[in-house]
Formats: C-alpha cells, sequence, structure tokens
C-alpha cells in the first residue's frame, strides 16, 4: 500500500485533524513508505496516524523504529466520531428549475440545479448523500454561490462517490456557518426527484436558497416571410430565416432564457443594437443546441434599463418553424419583436386541433386494401385574393393537401390542386398557395404513416385573415 504517517503531540482528533500535528510524510522511500524523523521526549505521549495516499484502501502494514531507547507501541482507537443523526430533504429538478454551466463541462452546457443552504449546530464531520434514479452531482460552497462563477467558494464536489451513480460529500462543518449545496445531475437539461441524506453528529438544517423566479413568455415563428442574414458562425453563407426581439429586465440579476420548438435553434445576444450585415457587432453571447432536443438555452447577467437584441435562428439555413422563448429571473423581461417580415402587411391565422382514432380514415396514396390514413378536412375561407402560407406544427410527421371546392375521401386526387410533404422541415408541411376570395378550398391535414394520431397546429401568413371551419364537426 501507498502509506502517509502523520505524528501529533498528544491526542488526535479526527474532526480537527491539523490540531496537535507535529510533522506529516507521504513517500521517504521508492517503494511508497513513510519515514518520520523526530526527537521524542520522555513521558510525553505521542500519537502515530498511519493512513493511505488512496481512499478506501484498507491492507496490512508493519512500523519499524529505531533510536537510542526502545519504543512502545500501544494502538488506540482514538476518539470516535459517532454519525448517528440522520437529516433529509427531497426536492426534485425540473424544466422550471434554475440552470447553469456546471464546472469543467463545455460552454453552452446547461444543467438544471438546486441551491440548497445548511448549516450545523455542532462542529464535526458530516456526510452528506443524494438517493435518486438520476445521475446526480453534487457541489459545496463556502456561504455564497454565484452561477455566473461556478469556481468561486467551492469547498468540495463528487459525482458517484456514494455508488449508483450518486454523489457523496464528507466534509467538517463548523456549526453557526453558512454552507450552499448544489445538487445538479451529470449530464446536460436532465429532470427528475431526488433526496438528500445527511449524517453527523447533529441535525444537518437543510432550506432552500433558490432564488424566488419570475416567468416571463414569447411565442413567434420563423416563415419563408421573415427576415434572412447568415448567422454568426455559420458553416454556409446562405440564408438563415431570423427574428430580432427586443430584451429589457426590470431588475438587474441573472436570467435564463430557454427556447423551445421543432426545429434546431440559434440564439445571439447584441448589446444595444443588431445588424444583420454585421452579426459579430455587438455580439455578447451566442448559443446553440445546448438544451434538449437541439433546443437553445442560456444564462447571462442582465442590467436593467441596459437594451438587449436577441437574435432567434436556426441552425440549418433555410429552415422554418413555430417557436416559443421562457425567460427565469428576478424579475421580468419584456420581449418586444423588432421585426417581423420583409413584407409587413401579412396576417397570422391559426387553427389548432388532432387527429385521433374517432377521426376518419382515407387512403390518400396509391391503391390501399383498406383506409388506413385519419385526416382532417377544413374548409378554408378569405376574403383578400392573395398568396397565402399554411405551416403545420406538429410532432407526427405530417402532410397536407389542398382541395378546389370540394374533398371526397373516396376520390382524394380528384380536385386537388396542392400536397406537400415536409418542405416545412422537421417533417411538417408547409403550402404556399394563391387563394381567391369568396371562392371555397377544402384543406386536409393528415399524416406521412399509417394510423397515426396526435395534436397538431397550422399557421397562416397572408394578405388577410382565414377563416377554418372544421368540416367534421356537426
Amino acid at each position: 500500500m501507498d502509506v502517509q504517517g502523520f505524528l501529533y503531540n498528544g491526542s488526535f482528533n479526527t474532526s480537527f485533524p491539523d490540531h496537535n500535528l507535529i510533522l506529516f510524510v507521504d513517500d521517504s522511500t521508492d517503494d511508497l513508505q513513510f519515514i518520520l524523523a523526530n526527537c521524542f521526549q520522555q513521558t510525553i505521549k505521542y500519537t502515530l496516524f498511519v493512513t493511505t495516499y488512496e481512499a478506501t484502501t484498507i491492507g496490512s502494514f508493519a512500523i519499524t523504529a529505531s533510536g537510542p531507547a526502545m519504543i512502545a507501541f500501544s494502538k488506540t482507537e482514538g476518539p470516535r466520531t459517532e454519525l448517528q443523526v440522520t437529516s433529509n430533504y427531497s426536492s426534485s429538478l425540473t424544466s422550471n428549475s434554475e440552470s447553469y454551466t456546471r464546472p469543467t463541462t463545455p460552454h453552452g452546457s446547461i444543467f438544471y440545479y438546486q441551491a440548497i443552504e445548511i448549516s450545523v449546530s455542532v462542529t464535526g464531520i458530516y456526510l452528506i448523500q443524494s438517493n435518486s434514479h438520476l445521475d446526480t452531482y453534487g457541489y459545496l460552497y463556502d456561504n455564497n454561490f454565484n452561477p455566473t462563477s461556478p469556481n468561486e467558494n467551492i469547498l468540495l464536489s463528487n459525482d458517484d462517490g456514494g455508488g449508483n451513480q450518486q454523489f457523496l460529500l464528507t466534509i467538517v462543518l463548523q456549526a453557526v456557518h453558512k454552507y450552499i449545496l448544489i445538487v445538479t445531475t451529470y449530464g446536460v437539461g436532465v429532470t427528475g426527484t431526488y433526496s438528500i441524506v445527511g449524517l453527523g453528529s447533529n441535525t444537518i438544517l437543510f432550506s432552500s436558497a433558490n432564488r424566488t423566479v419570475i416567468q416571463s413568455n414569447y411565442s413567434s415563428y420563423l416563415t419563408i416571410y421573415s427576415q434572412s442574414f447568415v448567422r454568426p458562425y455559420a458553416l454556409t453563407q446562405s440564408a438563415y430565416y431570423y427574428e430580432a426581439i427586443e430584451i429589457r429586465v426590470s431588475v438587474t440579476g441573472l436570467y435564463g432564457i430557454r427556447c423551445h420548438s421543432l426545429v434546431n435553434t440559434y440564439l445571439s445576444l447584441y448589446n444595444t443594437t443588431f445588424n444583420p450585415a454585421a452579426p459579430y457587432e455587438n455580439l455578447v453571447y451566442y448559443d446553440d443546441t445546448s438544451g434538449n432536443s437541439g433546443q437553445s438555452t442560456f444564462t447571462y447577467e442582465f442590467e436593467a434599463m441596459i437594451k438587449y437584441i436577441l437574435v432567434v435562428t436556426t441552425y440549418d439555413p433555410g429552415v422554418s418553424g413555430l417557436l416559443s422563448l421562457d425567460g427565469f429571473g428576478d424579475g421580468s423581461i419584456n420581449f418586444v419583436p423588432v421585426n417581423m417580415f420583409n413584407d409587413s402587411s401579412k396576417v397570422e391565422s391559426m387553427y389548432s386541433s388532432s387527429l385521433t382514432t374517432n377521426s376518419p380514415l382515407f387512403c390518400r396514396q396509391g391503391v390501399c386494401p383498406q383506409s388506413t390514413y385519419f385526416y382532417e378536412a377544413i374548409q378554408l375561407n378569405v376574403s383578400t385574393t392573395g398568396k397565402y402560407m399554411f405551416l403545420s406544427s406538429s410532432l407526427m410527421d405530417t402532410y397536407g393537401y389542398l382541395y378546389d371546392n370540394d374533398f371526397n375521401a373516396s376520390f382524394p386526387a380528384l380536385h386537388k390542386s396542392a400536397a406537400n410533404d415536409d418542405a416545412g422541415t422537421n417533417h411538417q408541411f408547409m403550402l404556399v398557395v394563391v387563394l381567391e376570395s369568396m371562392r371555397k378550398y377544402i384543406l386536409v391535414v393528415t399524416t406521412y404513416y399509417q394510423n397515426v394520431t396526435g395534436s397538431f397546429s397550422i399557421l397562416c401568413l397572408g394578405n388577410d385573415h382565414v377563416n377554418y371551419v372544421n368540416l367534421q364537426q356537426p
């Protein structure tokens, strides 16, 4: 074994290993053994403490002493710290929990966390262990924790010391002193329940140290009518649809912004102004695909009374789709769109529904032994002739058909004027058509695969409002 020797004057206390320490030696010889040389006095009690360099190592050892007289060895266990008092704390990490980039992880990696203040009334050794189906990671901080500087005030951290992918922290806690325990996960963007077990000579007091968080929301979309630019750090000079959103916060502090979309989004943050022709100018932060399912999430220290521009675009060029933003922080976030479309006259019309096992069936292509595609037929009415774009948004792989005047499920090729599968990206259909006023059109929403059910929504942008009428409803 690689052994270490500690020599103490008088007694030795495991809770205070530096107290009474005379000297410490690790590797005095080539075979990883220690040699202690000291001037000993008669009638004085000394304690030799033998341990190992590596944790949890066991094995036999022998001590050989030489000097002007015989040394009497007497084994002593020393004072034990009885870890008999158990303390418990339970909580969960959710998609609404605060998030940060934990130490030693790549830029932009987002981990949900909970900050827990802990304190004890009796100084001593304490064990703090997680218990969860999650692969947890624990950090202990002295007095204060700043998620923007996660290496400051850190005392110790652990990943799997408790076994079964649970952290275990062993430390001497001082009475009436404030510590912050950060419970997070090894993997990015993981959520779930957990519990903390504390073991020591006295009770550990656990209390949530998370901030009171105010949530703000914003919803929009990227379409073929959106403005385009070449985003920062793009691998191609192709055009990326984007929306620029002015951000102002009511209180200076750390805020998190999370983007939800079925497409792979890319966020860029600018100080004061944004120029699409110079996308690196005033750029203070950028983030791509750091959240779950390729979604963007980041945290930033926003100042009150300062204008920021958040540019939402996509990882790949020419991609369109619906999106929503969630903001979290000490105050409210005001989202104001700076640009919407190249043609600002476009009118938005939304429709939401779902395909269920009670929806009608038809054979959308070729010859089917039986009708196996669920569908919904929607009558479209417009009062202004012009170009209209219909974009689906769903977890299903959708397929869209447009019919003039009438739709007959037994003869799906009759009166069909347009069809699309994946032009809207992420397996969503997009139809761009000219609709005439006072004329009847039927939009049929179905799926690429047979017997698929689920919810969907339709966004239309055009010269005027579109009236949707579900033809299946009585």
